[in-house]
């Protein structure tokens, strides 16, 4: 059964360590797979109302839709897991769409998944105003798959944008998140400098040091 979701740390993006580093929601929703790379990865996306609390950290979702979307997941918790599932699902559909898009190969097929759940989708919603971080689309709070709704959005957004062109993923291993890379020259090889880029400047550093010590 979901908890009730409530305002304290919805907003606390420091419960998705290094996870809003896209420069688009649907890449940040793909970056919800911690060490994809590793044997062992860390999956934050593994429960409804975990899908919710990601959605209203990400602003993708005002609060007032997340709790009727939980008063809705404790009525209905067998369709709120489907939708976790689903959630999951999507998630590895698009990093696959991404990740192929970055490396340049032929992406018709997979984007047929896309086209086909985009058709699904109701009209683009209103904005509404949030006091925290700015707008959010304003979802009617009816329907367990909504939170899924502006991930899709991000995702239609980007691909017909320029920005497609500056996708890359973090060089870290095994991090492996996805971003928009923004940097002039297109160097950007970390999700993050202060997490992934300071852990591999650690780590040359200190192999650097035993290679010395071994000469």
């Amino acid at each position: 059964m979901s908890p009730k979701i409530s305002r304290i740390g919805l907003f606390d993006r420091a419960r998705w360590p290094d996870a809003f580093v896209g420069g688009a929601l649907c890449l940040d929703f793909c970056n919800t797979v911690e060490s994809r790379g590793a044997g062992r990865f860390v999956d934050r996306l593994l429960s409804y109302t975990a899908l919710l609390r990601w959605s209203v950290a990400a602003n993708s979702a005002a609060l007032n839709t997340a709790q009727k979307l939980s008063a809705l997941a404790r009525r209905q918790p067998a369709a709120a897991d489907h939708v976790a599932a689903e959630a999951g699902r999507m998630r590895e559909e698009l990093y696959r769409l991404f990740s192929t898009i970055e490396a340049r190969d032929d992406s018709s097929v997979l984007v047929r998944s896309v086209n086909a759940r985009l058709a699904e989708l109701p009209a683009l919603p209103s904005l509404k105003c949030s006091r925290t971080h700015g707008f959010a689309y304003a979802l009617p709070g009816r329907k367990l798959s909504e939170p899924l709704w502006p991930v899709l959005w991000s995702t239609a957004a980007l691909l017909t944008s320029s920005d497609i062109d500056r996708l890359g993923h973090c060089h870290a291993p095994p991090c492996r998140y996805l971003f928009v890379d923004f940097s002039r020259n297109g160097s950007r090889r970390w999700c993050s400098s202060a997490s992934c880029g300071n852990r591999q400047r650690v780590r040359r550093a200190y192999l650097l040091v035993r290679s010395r010590a071994g000469t």
